[in-house]
């Protein structure tokens, strides 16, 4: 069974370029490559001000909350770049009322090659590398799920370009897919990480086997502890992040005898597993 992504380059390239990325950590990222071009497109010519977000807030709550609960692109300049355990992080208009913090995708397109009068994405980043080299005062586009609102404005889920990649960047092409039954494992893993929360206690060695099962449509029906770490809070967050995954729509376009292997399975999760 092979499941249709779609991906900056074809899939092997992008591979070659991600090292130390599994074939699941290329499902995620392929995946939301897909979202932003069937979203918005290649289009940052129609780049919203981040800054707005916050002016709008402050005017009318209800109808920012309407106006910017969809993918759009934004565009600001960044003033810091944060990381703690939860993600890496841009700030907008750091110390302005516009001040926009804007959460990155756990992988990111690069590096961007120059190739006479355009730029060409080579492969995937974590989101990590990508901000170590975005230095503050640079002007940045944002292609983000959704913003969202508290003690400040937030744009999430986002993946960031360079002005270059963003106003001269080849815009993405559909590649193969890949078979997904033979990198579940590594599909399942790249999916908890979105969602694992840390526990100050997690250290290095811990393993956890955790039982799942999948119902038809993908839907994750069930997460026991199989076998224990000895650390009952990381246990906890691994449950956790594989119930937060929700769904696996690949389990759907998968034949019978490949869901009826995966129906039910064990999964053993480490730390390494789940970070970022």
């Amino acid at each position: 069974m092979k499941f249709k992504m779609a991906a900056v380059l074809a899939f092997v390239s992008v591979a070659a370029n991600a090292q130390g990325f599994t074939s699941g950590d290329g499902s995620v990222f392929n995946d939301r490559l897909k979202e932003m071009l069937t979203s918005t497109g290649w289009n940052f010519k129609a780049a919203t001000n981040a800054g707005l977000i916050a002016d709008e807030w402050r005017l009318n709550q209800a109808a920012a909350r309407l106006k910017y609960g969809a993918p759009k692109i934004y565009y600001g300049r960044v003033d810091k770049v944060l990381v703690d355990n939860m993600g890496t992080y841009f700030v907008v208009g750091a110390g302005t009322p516009r001040a926009v913090t804007v959460v990155l995708e756990r992988f990111q397109a690069g590096p961007w090659e120059q190739k006479n009068d355009q730029y060409v994405m080579t492969g995937m980043q974590s989101s990590l590398e990508f901000a170590s080299q975005v230095k503050p005062g640079a002007s940045m586009y944002f292609q983000c799920r959704r913003a969202e609102f508290g003690l400040g404005a937030y744009l999430v889920n986002c993946l960031a370009f360079s002005q270059e990649a963003a106003t001269r960047g080849v815009q993405p092409q559909v590649a193969p897919g890949i078979d997904v039954v033979s990198h579940f494992d590594g599909l399942i893993k790249a999916r908890a990480a979105e969602g694992w929360a840390r526990p100050p206690t997690t250290r290095q060695g811990l393993r956890v086997k955790l039982r799942v099962s999948l119902l038809r449509d993908g839907t994750i029906q069930s997460v026991a502890v199989e076998s224990a770490s000895g650390d009952g809070a990381y246990d906890k967050s691994a449950v956790n992040a594989i119930r937060n995954i929700g769904a696996l729509p690949e389990v759907q376009e998968m034949s019978a005898s490949e869901y009826a292997k995966l129906a039910e399975f064990s999964i053993s999760l480490t730390p390494q597993d789940l970070s970022f």
